[in-house]
């Protein structure tokens, strides 16, 4: 014969409500507890209808500091090649240039500091290689740029 018997107890600080089943003769460690089921959420028509009770989300705050990131490679061939120790410029739309720096072994460049929200371009120089980029800043770090430039001719 079975039992159902209604059992609450606490967890921490969660509460358990429900019922248990057990046979005419219980066993100690044998009986389960089923979990409560949990509160409905509230449907939409129980939201209140006037706009003033919404709760916006704050747009993301631009960052004082941006850094612009990327690599240049040759694109020559099948494979992209790295183009180590090259010079690097961020260069504005008012023909300045904002700040310049060099990539390393793999190809990779990083350009830090205030940059203001605008339209920018990457320009890479060197006695071999030319090449240049454009993009948008817009407060946030830009990250992924790709530089594909144009050196001197394979010699075959």
């Amino acid at each position: 014969m079975e039992l159902q018997r209604f059992v609450s107890f606490v967890v921490g600080s969660f509460a358990f409500v429900g019922l248990i089943a057990c046979s005419s003769t219980p066993k100690e460690n044998s009986t389960t507890a089923a979990a409560p089921s949990p509160a409905p959420a509230p449907s939409a028509s129980s939201q209140p209808a006037d706009s003033t009770s919404k709760k916006e989300v704050p747009a993301p705050v631009r960052k004082e500091t941006v850094t612009i990131s990327g690599r240049v490679l040759t694109g020559e061939g099948i494979a992209d090649i790295p183009v180590k120790d090259v010079k690097v410029m961020l260069i504005s739309s008012e023909n300045l240039v904002m700040r310049e720096g060099k990539t390393n072994a793999s190809g990779v460049f990083s350009l830090s500091g205030k940059i203001k929200p605008g339209e920018y371009r990457v320009k890479v120089m060197s006695s071999s290689y030319r090449g240049e980029e454009k993009f948008q800043v817009d407060g946030y770090d830009v990250t992924d740029l790709s530089i594909v430039v144009k050196g001197p001719p394979s010699k075959r």
